[in-house]
């Protein structure tokens, strides 16, 4: 298309998240979406915004996976998403850069797993913004990341 000219590629919109994240790689253990909050535990992006909103999303995603497992309870997720809205108000909030830097942090995500996708991603976390899903934390449950991907899998397979 003519205008496809003007439009950047994903690389050229900001500096990808696993530029800062050293430990960023395809990961195989039992333990993924505690692994990818911890190597999430970094600030050295602060001074690019676009990876700092890349962060926000990549983190407040593996937090709502952390909640469905049993990791964070309701008042941990409400502080996650407190911290997301955070970085949103700093950051530019057009429509076109949240998209953008909602797509980078998937791609950062792919980096561990091929699992995560776009509708697995806002399967997951919708349910838990919206308040729709149990706080196992509170009751006791831990799963594992199996049975959460599995879980979350079937849910966006009936939502697509």
């Amino acid at each position: 298309m003519l205008f496809d000219i003007f439009k950047k590629s994903k690389s050229e919109k900001g500096t990808p998240l696993k530029h800062y994240i050293s430990n960023c790689k395809k990961y195989s253990g039992t333990d993924l979406f505690v692994t990818i909050y911890n190597d999430l535990d970094t600030d050295s992006f602060k001074d690019d915004v676009f990876a700092m909103m890349t962060y926000a999303y990549a983190r407040r995603t593996i937090a709502s996976f952390l909640y469905l497992q049993g990791h964070f309870n309701k008042e941990e997720i409400e502080y996650q998403q407190v911290i997301f809205k955070s970085l949103q108000n700093q950051t530019n909030a057009s429509y076109e850069f949240q998209e953008d830097t909602a797509a980078a942090s998937i791609d950062f995500l792919q980096e561990y797993s091929s699992w995560f996708t776009k509708i697995k991603i806002g399967s997951a976390v919708g349910a838990v913004i919206s308040g729709n899903v149990v706080d196992n934390k509170s009751l006791g449950n831990l799963h594992s990341d199996d049975t959460i991907k599995s879980l979350v899998s079937k849910i966006s397979a009936q939502n697509a």
